[in-house]
């Protein structure tokens, strides 16, 4: 399941700027990333279109052209709806703005600037911060400059997300899991699955899918 990190701040913070610089570097870290932006914007097409009728018959649109794939859908998607259906594919998910998310996140500003309806802030980015070695604190705050040591940070945590255990998602939502649970589920479908001809190495990750079937 990819991890989910944000880079938030003010407007015209400079959020886009800092994705840009930090990519190249979680991409030499090993991590396939995938780049959201989060706006309030609209962006769906309207109605005088004709993406835009097909997509007020609630049926997702894709864009498949020769430079590329772009997917539109007229529902909301939930972050967990991102981690769900496409996070499997994904080490990161690196998320432009969303600072009202549930989510790990840099902001980009002093702490002061920061609102107090945003949570999970991890790492500070501002040029007028002091050294993260002045303040003991390395691992917290960054300059412009040190966009490698933040990329760096982004990827231990992420990391860190991964290192095994089970992740339980029911109707898109993730369902917490005890340590106890989890174990008791991974111990039973590995011991259930290394009895299949087929399967000669567990070594890697398992994915399952179960549909419900539904009455009538």
């Amino acid at each position: 399941m990819a991890f989910v990190f944000s880079v938030a701040g003010l407007k015209n913070s400079g959020k886009t700027s800092l994705c840009m610089a930090l990519i190249p570097h979680l991409k030499r870290e090993g991590l396939k990333i995938l780049y959201i932006k989060h706006t309030h914007e609209k962006i769906i097409p309207s109605s005088k279109t004709d993406t835009g009728k097909i997509l007020e018959l609630k049926v997702p649109t894709v864009f498949w052209g020769e430079e590329g794939v772009r997917i539109e859908s007229a529902k909301i998607l939930s972050l967990s709806d991102f981690q769900y259906k496409m996070g499997y594919d994904f080490d990161l998910f690196l998320l432009e703005g969303g600072k009202e998310l549930p989510c790990p996140k840099v902001w980009l500003g002093s702490p002061e600037t920061c609102p107090t309806f945003v949570h999970g802030v991890v790492a500070y980015y501002s040029a007028n911060l002091q050294s993260g070695d002045d303040k003991g604190e390395k691992d917290v705050f960054f300059k412009p400059g040190e966009e490698l040591l933040l990329a760096k940070r982004i990827a231990y945590l992420c990391r860190q997300s991964q290192r095994g255990g089970v992740s339980l998602w029911v109707d898109g939502q993730a369902v917490p899991l005890n340590a106890f649970v989890s174990d008791f589920l991974a111990g039973g479908i590995k011991g259930m699955l290394s009895a299949l001809k087929k399967i000669e190495h567990l070594d890697k990750d398992i994915d399952i899918h179960i549909s419900i079937e539904k009455r009538e």
